[in-house]
């Protein structure tokens, strides 16, 4: 049993909307929202015989049916077997903290949404690449990083043999600088496209 409102000031009248004569008196309880008051009574019960102040919130009934954030700082005098409290309205900044919580979540949502929607899009690329009759590779620092089966069947080395060695090796000496001046222009954006012929 929590009690009941032995004295409010003024200030917690005003928070809540009820006269200061309509609070005093009151079960405490029947003004906590029933999803706080187990929480609320173990907070108390924590305190009692000790002298050791306590924080907590909870939500407490407003006159006009609606509820409050309070954040309590709560002093037990055993002694006298109250306990005074000091009450400060944070619904807002609950409100607040919780739109700034769904809004982490619908993040994490979305980025896990498009992520997953990405590893689909990589795995049917993939697909078409590795069953395409065309040669397709990727080139990186002058190495051949990737080729697909029909580009290794085009040069008659495994992936492992084209990937190990740098692109150029596998030209005729002679055809080797117009690639390298091809290749330039087509990674740096100088062209967008580039069709040639090299033995």
């Amino acid at each position: 049993d929590l009690g009941g409102f032995r004295r409010v000031n003024p200030a917690l009248s005003s928070m809540l909307g009820f006269a200061i004569e309509e609070l005093a008196g009151q079960a405490l309880l029947e003004f906590i929202h029933p999803d706080d008051r187990t929480a609320t009574v173990a907070d108390l019960a924590k305190l009692k015989g000790e002298p050791t102040s306590a924080q907590f919130e909870n939500r407490l009934l407003c006159q006009s049916s609606s509820w409050k954030w309070i954040s309590w700082k709560v002093q037990p005098f055993p002694e006298e077997g109250l306990f005074y409290a000091t009450g400060r309205d944070v619904t807002e900044r609950r409100a607040s903290d919780e739109a700034l919580r769904q809004a982490h979540e619908n993040l994490e949502r979305r980025v896990a949404e498009r992520t997953a929607d990405l590893a689909v899009t990589e795995a049917r690329f993939r697909a078409l690449v590795e069953q395409s009759i065309v040669g397709i590779y990727v080139i990186q620092d002058g190495r051949l990083v990737y080729v697909n089966p029909k580009m290794s069947e085009i040069f008659g080395f495994t992936a492992n043999e084209l990937t190990a060695r740098p692109v150029t090796d596998f030209m005729v000496e002679e055809d080797r600088p117009i690639a390298a001046d091809n290749i330039r222009n087509r990674m740096d954006g100088t062209v967008r496209e580039i069709r040639y012929s090299l033995r």
